[in-house]
């Protein structure tokens, strides 16, 4: 993997704390293209421009992206749906947020808490 020309982070160095490949700690100089913003790494991905990360289902619908590494290395991100509590009582903010939910749902991965 290392012969491939990489796509990650270039500023934000919390992306990378922790993160291992073969033992092998990322770091910012091994990416061949840096940028922090997800939709720009995203876009170089589809420009072929190396090898990178993206949410497992935007690459599953986009079709042409493969997993790569896909045993050694996986994220789980956390998602919110969350309104200030006065609102819930609202209606039509209540209903907005029933469709945010359900439109959300295929996007997610629900754990038993």
């Amino acid at each position: 993997m290392f012969d491939h020309a990489l796509i990650g982070p270039d500023r934000d160095d919390d992306r990378l704390a922790g993160v291992e490949i073969g033992g092998r700690p990322l770091s910012r100089d091994m990416f061949a293209f840096r940028v922090d913003d997800d939709v720009a790494q995203l876009a170089a991905l589809r420009a072929g421009l190396g090898i990178g990360a993206c949410q497992r289902r935007i690459a599953e619908q986009d079709g042409e992206r493969v997993p790569v590494l896909a045993q050694e290395i996986s994220f789980d991100i956390d998602l919110w749906l969350a309104m200030h509590e006065d609102l819930r009582a609202v209606r039509r903010v209540r209903l907005l947020f029933d469709h945010l939910a359900e439109a959300l749902e295929p996007w997610t991965v629900r754990h038993a808490s």
